[in-house]
């Protein structure tokens, strides 16, 4: 993978949280979650990881896994700095780390879980 090692890992914590259930396969019901989380109407959270996913289905599985997760980063990235890169990743662990201290705690991360999975 063309991703830097700390990118590679921040991303893998971020599919982890996804991956409720850990099957390693995330729905669109789960990938939406975060879009809720951000403050979007469900109905357009949906139909976001709905088109999010048709972009890297290409086993028209209709689930995310690690290598589509890892694909649709690159998408994202792509013609992105590094900057960006680091300042959209921060952004999504700031919304996780609900105490501000720079650390994901194991009671942060199950709050954010019970919050992505509804």
């Amino acid at each position: 993978s063309d991703l830097p090692e700390q990118s590679r890992s921040d991303l893998w914590n971020i599919f982890a949280m996804w991956d409720a259930g850990n099957s390693g396969q995330v729905n669109p019901m789960e990938l939406s979650q975060t879009f809720v989380i951000m403050g979007y109407e469900e109905a357009l959270a949906i139909k976001w990881s709905q088109i999010l996913l048709q972009l890297v289905d290409d086993d028209r599985t209709g689930n995310l896994t690690w290598r589509k997760a890892k694909a649709l980063c690159m998408l994202a990235i792509f013609g992105s700095t590094h900057e960006n890169l680091e300042d959209d990743i921060g952004e999504f662990f700031r919304l996780i780390d609900l105490d501000g201290n720079g650390y994901i705690s194991v009671e942060e991360m199950t709050q954010g879980l019970k919050r992505m999975v509804r």
